[in-house]
């Protein structure tokens, strides 16, 4: 899978990002702004068990709170409640 969305990544210059050592810039922007077919590409490139393991490790600190209730719901991840209970908490504004 070549990456070809620059609209995705306007800090990074395309040509230079890797696949495999950039993996959890490129998961993290796909999943947060891609559409339905470049998240089909990215599941299936790293796999739906990896992407899982993203969603749950790092998705309280990397993604929006709309798009991990999502993922959380599409990928039947157990602990639903927790996670978006530490997202929110980490949300919050602080005074």
């Amino acid at each position: 899978m070549k990456i070809k969305e620059q609209s995705l990544f306007p800090e990074y210059a395309i040509e230079r990002l890797n696949l495999r050592k950039d993996k959890f810039i490129i998961t993290e922007r796909i999943l947060e702004k891609g559409d339905f077919g470049q998240i089909r590409k990215i599941i299936n490139l790293y796999g739906k068990p990896w992407i899982k393991k993203f969603v749950t490790d790092y998705g309280v600190k990397k993604l929006s709170l709309k798009s991990l209730n999502f993922y959380l719901t599409i990928f039947r991840i157990k602990n639903k409640d927790g996670i978006l209970k530490e997202k929110r908490k980490n949300t919050l504004w602080k005074f």
